[in-house]
């Protein structure tokens, strides 16, 4: 390769990555195993899309300190509120867990009595400044359950739809050979989720089949 008159690669370069394949078939398992045993033992952290619960974005008139308002928040023993800036840092985008229903309780009114509690927490806390309620948004158990069978499908569609195609267009080898390698990036990249336990969600679901 030339730019400029520059030769950064030698004519004579010779790289035997044949010659590694042992080891790389070796990384590739245990990445693959361990992802899978991650998922298995530690789950993924699905976001409310998947499992259920509401979505407040709110805009303040000053900067809001964000640790204070999660103290507040999560001091309401309404789960694991989580806070977030939406773009502006007086944007911020509030994720309320699912509520768990006692007997002969609706799980809709529940959550609902839920959102009510944090909107009077928001509104006494930016009672002066004043607040801004941009969307709220409830996902309900049943609906994420949903979600998740149709984006598991859209997958499994997915490869099926390339194996068909790479079969018919090249040979049936090569067809198995790029499911083998789509798998093995999409397994990954759900270990590393379940490892670091970022959120998974819809976003993820589209990346994972861009990948």
């Amino acid at each position: 390769m030339i730019i400029r008159g520059l030769k950064f690669v030698p004519d004579d370069t010779m790289l035997n990555f044949i010659g590694v394949r042992f080891v790389a078939f070796a990384l590739s398992a245990l990445i693959v195993l361990g992802s899978i045993g991650t998922m298995a033992t530690q789950g993924l952290n699905f976001g409310i899309d998947f499992s259920g619960g509401t979505l407040i974005e709110i805009r303040t008139t000053d900067i809001p300190d964000i640790s204070d308002l999660r103290a507040e928040l999560n001091d309401l023993d309404l789960g694991n509120v989580s806070i977030q800036e939406f773009g502006q840092p007086n944007d911020l985008l509030i994720r309320l867990p699912q509520q768990r229903a006692g007997d002969g309780q609706d799980v809709s009114d529940v959550q609902n009595a839920a959102i009510q509690t944090v909107r009077e927490t928001l509104d006494g806390k930016f009672a002066e400044t004043g607040i801004d309620y941009r969307r709220v948004e409830y996902v309900g158990p049943q609906v994420g359950e949903e979600l998740k069978q149709a984006g598991l499908i859209s997958m499994i569609a997915a490869l099926i739809g390339i194996l068909i195609y790479v079969t018919f267009r090249f040979e049936w080898q090569f067809g198995v050979a790029s499911i083998v390698a789509l798998a093995h990036d999409a397994i990954a990249t759900l270990g590393l989720f379940a490892i670091t336990q970022m959120e998974f969600n819809l976003s993820t679901v589209a990346a994972l089949l861009m990948i």
